[in-house]
Formats: C-alpha cells, sequence, structure tokens
C-alpha cells in the first residue's frame, strides 16, 4: 500500500469490524469442525446431543446438571480449546491484515500461520489454567485443607492465616476474570505482533488493565451486536420455513386423512395396524371368505402431518426420512368425532413415514440441507465477528496505551515470501536525472570556493575546505532479521 487515510473516531471505532469471505468461511468451517467433533465424541462416549447440552450448561453459568460423563467433559474441553486455538490464531491474523494494509491473504496462509502459532495461543489459555489450579487445587485445596484436617493445626495455620487463603483465592479470580476478557485479546496480539505466549498475555492483560472501561464498552457493545444477530438471525431460519405453510393457500398446516383400505392394511407396520385394530395374519387365515373381503373393503382413515407441517417438522428433527412420530392435536381430534370419521386412526407418536409420499421427503430434506447451511452460516459470521471484533479492540487499546499506528503489524519472512509480497524499495533515478545531480553536486564545491574567495578578498580572512571529507550516501537501508514491522 502506497497511502493509507483512517478516520478513527474513538472508543466506538472498535466495532467497526472488517469483514472477509475468508474470514467468514474459516469461522464457518470451524461451526461445523465443531459440530462435527462434539458427534464424534458422543459416539465415543455414549452421550447424546453433546453440543446442545454443553451450550444448556454454558447459557446457565453452570448451575444446569447436564449428565455428562467425565471423560465426554474432558474430551470437549480438548477439542474446543485445540478448535479455537487453531481458527483463533487464522482468523485473527486475516484481521489483524484487512486493519493494519487493508489487504487479505489466502486461508492457506492464514492457516499455515495458525499452524506456526498453535503452540503459543494454546499455551495463553494454559497460563491461566496453571495459576487456577496451583492457587486453588495446591495451596488452597491441598495444603491448607489437609491442615484444617489436623487438630490444633486448624487454629493456628488456617485459622490465623486464612488471610493467605484470601490472598490467594484474589489471585485466582484476577486472573480467571483477565482470562475471561483477553483470553481471545491475547490470540489477537500474537496473530498481531508474530510474537509468543508471554507477549501475548502481558500486553492482553496489560492493555484491559491500562482501559478497562474502553475494554467492558467494548465487548458489551460487540456481544449486544451479537445478540441481535442472533435474534434476527433466528427469525430469518423460522419465517423462512413458517411461511411455506401460511395461509389456506401454503402447503398446509396441520393434519390431513389418508385414506388405506383393508386390503392396503395388510401391508403397513404392525405399529399402524395396531392403532387401527386390524386383525393380524393369523386372525385373517382363521376368518371367513366373506368377512375378509368386507375386512379388505374396509377404508381406514389415518392422520398424518399437512405438507407444510411436514417440512418445518422434518428441518426442526422432529421428523426423519423412516420415522415420523405424529400426534395431532386435542381440536383436530374433537374436530374428528364431531364430523363422525369412521375408521380414524391416529395415535401418540404413530409413526406414520409409510405414508409419506418420497417427494415430500426430498423436498423437506433438501429445505433441511438449506436451512441447516444457512444456519451454519450465521454461526460463522457470528464467529468471525467476535475473532475481528477482538483484534479491532486490541489495535485501538494498543494505540491508546503505546501509541502505536493502527498500521503497524509485523510480518515474518517466511510469510513474506510464501505470498510473495515484496517491500518496496525507492525507484531509481532515470539518466537525465542522474546527469542533473551530478552536474549540481559539482557546481556545489565550485560556488563554495568562490565565496570563500570573496569572503577572503573581503574580510582579509581566508579558510580551506576540510580534506578527505566524505558523505554516507542519504537513506542508507537496514536489511536482515526474520521479521518486518510494516507500516
Amino acid at each position: 500500500m502506497d497511502e493509507q487515510t483512517y478516520e478513527r473516531r474513538g472508543l466506538f471505532d472498535g466495532l467497526r469490524v472488517p469483514f472477509d469471505p475468508n474470514m467468514l468461511l474459516l469461522a464457518t468451517g470451524c461451526v461445523i469442525a465443531t459440530h462435527l467433533f462434539a458427534w464424534l465424541i458422543g459416539q465415543l462416549t455414549g452421550d447424546e446431543a453433546v453440543l446442545e447440552r454443553i451450550g444448556a450448561w454454558v447459557f446457565s453459568l453452570g448451575q444446569r446438571e447436564v449428565g455428562l460423563k467425565p471423560v465426554t467433559w474432558i474430551l470437549a474441553g480438548l477439542v474446543g480449546l485445540g478448535l479455537w486455538s487453531f481458527f483463533s490464531a487464522a482468523i485473527n491474523r486475516i484481521a489483524a491484515m484487512k486493519i493494519a494494509r487493508e489487504e487479505t491473504i489466502p486461508i492457506r496462509d492464514a492457516a499455515r500461520f495458525a499452524a506456526r502459532k498453535f503452540l503459543p495461543v494454546l499455551f495463553s489459555v494454559g497460563f491461566v489454567a496453571i495459576i487456577f489450579a496451583f492457587f486453588y487445587l495446591v495451596t488452597n485445596a491441598t495444603i491448607f485443607g489437609w491442615l484444617a484436617r489436623v487438630p490444633l493445626l486448624d487454629v493456628l495455620v488456617v485459622g490465623l492465616l486464612f488471610p493467605l487463603v484470601l490472598l490467594f483465592t484474589f489471585f485466582v479470580v484476577f486472573s480467571v476474570a483477565l482470562g475471561l476478557f483477553g483470553f481471545n485479546l491475547a490470540s489477537s496480539a500474537i496473530a498481531t505482533e508474530s510474537s509468543d505466549t508471554w507477549d501475548g498475555i502481558t500486553r492482553a492483560w496489560n492493555y484491559i488493565l491500562e482501559r478497562p472501561w474502553h475494554t467492558i464498552l467494548v465487548l458489551g457493545l460487540t456481544s449486544a451486536f451479537l445478540v441481535l444477530v442472533l435474534f434476527f438471525g433466528g427469525l430469518l431460519l423460522d419465517w423462512s420455513v413458517g411461511s411455506l405453510s401460511a395461509g389456506w393457500w401454503g402447503a398446509g398446516r396441520g393434519t390431513v386423512l389418508v385414506a388405506v383400505d383393508g386390503e392396503d392394511m395388510v401391508n403397513m407396520s404392525d405399529e399402524i395396524r395396531r392403532a387401527a385394530r386390524f386383525p393380524g395374519p393369523d386372525e385373517i387365515k382363521g376368518m371367513s371368505d366373506e368377512k375378509v373381503k368386507l375386512l379388505y373393503k374396509t377404508e381406514y382413515r389415518i392422520a398424518v402431518p399437512a405438507k407444510g407441517s411436514f417440512i418445518e417438522g422434518y428441518v426442526r428433527g422432529q421428523y426423519r426420512w423412516k420415522e415420523v412420530p405424529y400426534t395431532p392435536s386435542r381440536e383436530e381430534m374433537e374436530a374428528f368425532r364431531e364430523a363422525k370419521v369412521e375408521n380414524l386412526v391416529a395415535g401418540f407418536g404413530l409413526n406414520v413415514a409409510s405414508l409419506i409420499p418420497w417427494h415430500w421427503k426430498l423436498t423437506a430434506w433438501l429445505v433441511w440441507l438449506w436451512h441447516w447451511l444457512v444456519t451454519y452460516f450465521i454461526a460463522g459470521y457470528m464467529l468471525q465477528y467476535f475473532f475481528g471484533a477482538n483484534t479491532l479492540l486490541y489495535f485501538l487499546l494498543r494505540r491508546e496505551v503505546e501509541g502505536e499506528d493502527y498500521s503497524e503489524i509485523v510480518l515474518e519472512e517466511e510469510e513474506l515470501e510464501e505470498a510473495g509480497w515484496e517491500i518496496k524499495e525507492p525507484a531509481a533515478p532515470s539518466g537525465e536525472e542522474q546527469g542533473a545531480a551530478v552536474g549540481s553536486a559539482l557546481a556545489e564545491p565550485a560556488a563554495a570556493a568562490s565565496a570563500g574567495e570573496r569572503a577572503g578578498a573581503g574580510g582579509g580572512n581566508s579558510s580551506s575546505p576540510a580534506e578527505g571529507g566524505e558523505q554516507a550516501p542519504a537513506g542508507a537501508e537496514e536489511t536482515g532479521g526474520e521479521q518486518s514491522r510494516a507500516g
């Protein structure tokens, strides 16, 4: 970039998060990978709906019991930490390049950078975990907790020295608070400065302590924006499916009755035949021919969901290709009784998948596919916005605390070579410019000598030029080093 112009407007500039398609694709990939790994963990441990139950636990601030096995928690924590370390480094690097240089980098280069910085970002969270484990589990629980079990020592040590327990607990709470506010800010620092774990943590924590209200306000407004995106994104997903069955002219909502004669009822599932009180094969063999003919001519009406309701239920996960457990509403059942519908077949959760046409199922599956793709992209947008907002917050805090410009970013030599970037050198002067420069250089000593002679003649004093005085060429540049700070 030759020139950059920034119109920064203080604190609220932290919400002007740059958007980049590569950030969105990486964030969407992170969401899909999280969903996939959660499913795999559930298959390995036997726990169902792992991601949904962990989400319920998080939103309840740990107050809700979700009933997951300890091994599920361990695997989910390790996988989640690994995914966050990799994708946060990659997305934050792209965001830093967009902010500093108004350029983007390919996903491949961002992934390579994230692979190189995977351990530093991972250890930035591990550092907080080590502080928590040492002071909470080692000093408080192990040392003071064990001494509290010994008679007399509980009074002499634990009772009198309890202020030490308070001090150690303060360290725990302090580190957890800084870790929560700065866990991704440290990743942004590492992605921007291409530094290590300690540099990322110290920068993030120092900036938070120097400008706590800046941090709280920007993160609060970012969270409020994400809540709005989640709300309106939910409306988009709900209304897009619900609008298919709006009005009597739509795909239909509620219950429809499918007519099935007795001859076709023989091929129905055992569950449907039992709900219809249709005799089994052995009972039919013992019946007379007249009764069998009458049975086969009997028409049954089975309650199934309307097409719009079926599509909506399929998208929401209530129905599957071979499982359509359907229960008519109480109002519908009363209406059927008032209409005196004969041979009505309806039950609580009756699987009527065999009565749903194949084109209904295919339509519902395609709608379900598009619905989930949009869901992943909305979640990906929220994730990339969160990472981008934290990176821009880092630039804002760095400017406020250290006075560094927004265009400052560290570029690695390997990164420059892989991306094909070049540092522009000053353009060489043309032949005419070189001739003019040489003539000017020769004319300057002659003019200086004549001026000296005139001064000597006028004042009776003479001066001689300094001997051997050579000047180094201006604009000498330093090269070397593995990193370059671009600005």
